[in-house]
């Protein structure tokens, strides 16, 4: 076999590898509780306190390697279980859910923006959000990639179940941020074991010569 069919092999090799690990896309969101805003089931605080005005925090990362992946012509979507994690902190107690649970990933077009849905389903408590990014939708590319929230848009929303019938709802004004990018390392490792293999085959060949 020749140095180019090498090569294409193992840029196949490597391609498949980076395909089957998928992407994780992660970020944080910060934010004002103003408007709905009472905690009636005491998720993040006394049952029934008013959590106007505090600081809402939060993190998502979830993989694009989640059970089914559903593309539309106005949206697309990941669902399944362990696919999604998210962490909530509203008025100093912060609501983690691992991510083993049940969960959904949605982008939306919305006119010029794109309207993102992080949700959970199972088990309680279940926490959602529906929000408002910068950007138009893009079929099969949004979704694989972490958002900007529209920040005159001061009806992001939370929504929070005790018991997975019952939900309050928090409507927050707020920014976001992407998250660190996750490297690939069984691919770098591959592509690095790669040239090491072939710039040995090619001191042995002149060696030889």
């Amino acid at each position: 076999m020749n140095n180019r069919a090498i090569i294409a092999a193992l840029v196949w090799s490597a391609l498949a590898a980076n395909a089957a690990q998928g992407a994780i896309v992660d970020g944080t969101i910060t934010g004002i509780i103003d408007g709905n805003t009472f905690d009636t089931y005491g998720l993040f605080g006394t049952a029934g306190g008013n959590l106007s005005h505090q600081v809402l925090t939060a993190s998502y990362a979830y993989d694009t390697t989640m059970d089914a992946y559903v593309r539309q012509p106005e949206w697309d979507a990941w669902i399944g279980s362990g696919g999604l994690s998210l962490s909530v902190t509203v008025d100093g107690v912060t609501r983690e859910l691992a991510d083993g649970t049940e969960a959904e990933v949605i982008d939306t077009r919305d006119g010029g923006n794109t309207e993102w849905t992080l949700a959970t389903f199972a088990p309680t408590p279940l926490i959602a959000f529906t929000l408002l990014a910068t950007g138009a939708w893009v079929p099969g590319v949004t979704i694989d990639a972490p958002f900007a929230l529209d920040t005159t848009w001061y009806q992001q929303t939370i929504y929070v179940s005790a018991d997975g019938s019952h939900y309050d709802t928090l409507n927050f004004a707020g920014s976001s941020a992407p998250g660190v990018p996750v490297s690939e390392p069984a691919t770098v490792t591959l592509l690095a074991g790669a040239f090491f293999g072939l710039g040995r085959r090619a001191v042995s060949r002149r060696r030889l010569a």
